[in-house]
């Protein structure tokens, strides 16, 4: 079971999933964002909006009445850009937006895998190896003149921790899906 929401493009109404409805907002803003070098990124838009309405009224019909993450998906791979490259993961990363079908990872201090603040576990997402290893190598750095201390303190008070599923899921860099929202959920 999926929820969906009902929204306007371009004067006509369509019934979309809200995974979906967040994937066009995405992709509605980096286009926004691409165009907005030109001289009328107003009208630039609109003529997008009534080319996307005309892709989505094209595909539905009886047995199809919900715009999904599959079509719009397609949609978007068919339109691409302004300025004729493809939309894709790096565009999506590089906006920081709330819906990410791939995801970007972001840097967060990990509250649940702390032995002190978190900071090395939270490097360890980052970088996607053993917590283990960035352990020891802020071990060997407190050794060699008390660097090791001094950057884990600074760290510590600069990262931000992952209090939140979606900042858990950035964390991890796991796409903003409901499944995986469920497994941060409090």
């Amino acid at each position: 079971m999926k929820t969906v929401i009902t929204v306007a493009i371009s004067g006509r109404s369509f019934t979309i999933e809200t995974e979906a409805y967040q994937m066009l907002k995405e992709y509605l803003e980096a286009y926004r964002t691409k165009s907005s070098l030109g001289v009328q990124p107003a009208s630039v838009m609109s003529d997008l909006e009534n080319r996307l309405a005309e892709i989505f009224s094209a595909q539905l019909g009886p047995g199809h009445e919900v715009v999904e993450t599959g079509m719009v998906s397609a949609t978007i791979a068919q339109i691409g850009m302004p300025d004729g490259t493809a939309y894709t993961e790096a565009t999506a990363c590089s906006h920081d937006y709330k819906y990410q079908q791939s995801a970007c990872r972001k840097l967060y201090r990990d509250p649940d895998r702390r032995t002190l603040g978190g900071v090395c576990a939270g490097f360890g997402h980052y970088f996607n190896v053993d917590v283990v290893f960035i352990r020891v190598v802020f071990v060997i750095l407190f050794f060699i003149g008390f660097i090791g201390i001094i950057a884990y303190m600074a760290l510590w008070i600069i990262m931000p921790a992952a209090r939140n599923p979606k900042e858990k899921c950035e964390m991890r860099g796991l796409p903003l899906t409901p499944e995986n929202i469920s497994k941060f959920s409090i």
